[in-house]
């Protein structure tokens, strides 16, 4: 078995490698063997990219925007506390 570090892989090349599956008809296992990545991989990124479309693959340390939004409705910082009342 690999117990070498874990691969990671650009925007571009996870952009090209869903694009070359969507429009070639091959499996993912087709797809990915030509590529010399694992098949949930290249599916993990197919299912990223019908969820996030353009915002996909933003990369380490980045905050899609559609995230960002849900973080901030859950931040306890911008509930304005006065119309609550005082909780014991």
């Amino acid at each position: 078995m690999n117990q070498g570090k874990m691969r990671s892989y650009d925007k571009e090349f996870k952009i090209n490698a869903v694009s070359l599956y969507l429009s070639s008809g091959k499996s993912y296992q087709q797809i990915s063997q030509d590529l010399g990545i694992p098949g949930s991989t290249l599916a993990g990124w197919v299912e990223e990219h019908k969820k996030a479309g353009a915002e996909a693959f933003v990369g380490k340390g980045h905050i899609k925007v559609a995230d960002k939004q849900r973080s901030n409705q859950c931040d306890p910082r911008l509930i304005n506390t006065d119309s609550i009342g005082a909780v014991i």
